[in-house]
């Protein structure tokens, strides 16, 4: 990463279109089509903006007379506003990405919404099941599940109901795997591995004796890894089952992410950024071998988004700061600088060169680097 454009703060007015809404910020997230950014607020509203930067900072770079150093020159195209709403009934409590520009979102009766790119909401399916717990979905598959307190829904893309499952137990959380064939059910004990294709028959189960809040697959589907409501995480390595906690967080790992190729898993919940290296690794030596990256302090990290691309990982931190750090190494980028105000939702496009970014106070923001930062 190169500093020698802008440092410290005067970073984010030059490479970023920021906003002010008038509740906090709870998620931040892209569409799989990477053309719009959509901002779930506690209020239970949405907020969406377009990927796309008319002004980005790559076409206002410029080689430095005499210097020979490159600078980005300030913004002169005015920001559009947000475009916000609110559902048509009740609030939502989940929003996700969706295809070509659009969100799939759910309210908390039950109720789940398609959020077009140009604001329209309409149902997907009908009847409310009670308060969601969890909304995910899938890009290749195009489908979308649901777990709500006692029953589990698969949905197409129009709303068509795919499978169902109802549950003995509560869960907390569901991921998708890779390839969009199979779903991770999360619960106090372990995690259930779905076949979606044979109505959400129970293909594995991963146990662990602790409760399991939210879950996440590796890109490769090499591993499954759960945040354990008392702290820390534990991660399954599919192939042979192996498995191993990573304890010690002094706060609950509310973010943890995944970098390219399994390279590493991103987490919040301690007072540096913590970056786990599981690819071609021995998992049963993992806890003592964490990736120490960025620059340790007395700020809890808040929020993680490994990038898709690189071995890079932006932090967002309980006093508002958000730095930029390489995997295993002690140098940031400070992007964003103190409010007060914690930041509660960071995340990457895909192209690795975008980067929304939600905090407690309602401050929001897309930064779009220049290509060159970065290599």
């Amino acid at each position: 990463m190169s500093q020698d454009t802008m440092q410290d703060n005067s970073l984010m007015s030059l490479v970023a279109r920021a906003w002010q809404l008038d509740a906090g910020v709870e998620e931040a997230i892209f569409d799989f089509d990477n053309k719009s950014v959509a901002f779930l607020t506690t209020t239970g509203a949405v907020a969406l903006a377009p990927a796309a930067d008319p002004d980005e900072a790559e076409n206002r770079t410029r080689i430095e007379s005499g210097v020979g150093r490159m600078m980005i020159t300030s913004r002169t195209k005015p920001t559009m506003p947000l475009l916000k709403f609110s559902a048509p009934e009740s609030h939502f409590v989940s929003v996700c990405s969706g295809w070509n520009g659009g969100f799939v979102a759910v309210t908390e009766s039950g109720q789940i919404y398609s959020i077009k790119v140009d604001g329209q909401i309409d149902p997907l399916c009908e009847g409310k099941r009670g308060r969601p717990r969890a909304l995910v979905t899938n890009g290749p598959t195009k489908n979308i599940a649901a777990l709500f307190e006692n029953e589990i829904c698969v949905l197409g893309s129009d709303g068509a109901l795919l499978a169902a499952k109802q549950l003995e137990s509560p869960a907390s959380d569901l991921a998708f795997s890779p390839d969009g064939k199979s779903l991770a059910n999360a619960d106090c004990g372990g995690v259930s591995i779905l076949s979606i294709s044979e109505n959400l028959k129970e293909e594995r189960r991963l146990t662990h004796s602790a409760s399991h809040a939210r879950a996440a697959w590796s890109p490769s589907g090499r591993f499954i890894t759960t945040a354990l409501v008392d702290g820390g995480l534990h991660t399954w390595r599919l192939a042979d089952g192996l498995s191993v906690p990573m304890l010690d967080y002094p706060s609950p790992s509310r973010h943890f992410n995944w970098g390219p190729s399994d390279g590493f898993l991103a987490t919040s919940g301690a007072f540096r950024i913590v970056c786990w290296p599981l690819a071609d690794k021995d998992l049963s030596a993992i806890r003592s071998i964490p990736l120490e990256t960025g620059t340790k302090g007395i700020v809890l990290v808040t929020a993680t988004a490994a990038q898709g691309k690189r071995n890079l990982v932006a932090g967002g931190y309980d006093n508002g700061n958000v730095v930029i750090c390489e995997t295993g190494k002690p140098d940031e980028l400070l992007l964003r600088g103190v409010d007060g105000h914690a930041v509660r939702a960071l995340a990457w496009s895909d192209d690795g060169l975008s980067l929304a970014i939600g905090t407690s106070g309602g401050f929001t923001a897309v930064a779009r680097f220049p290509s060159y930062m970065f290599k």
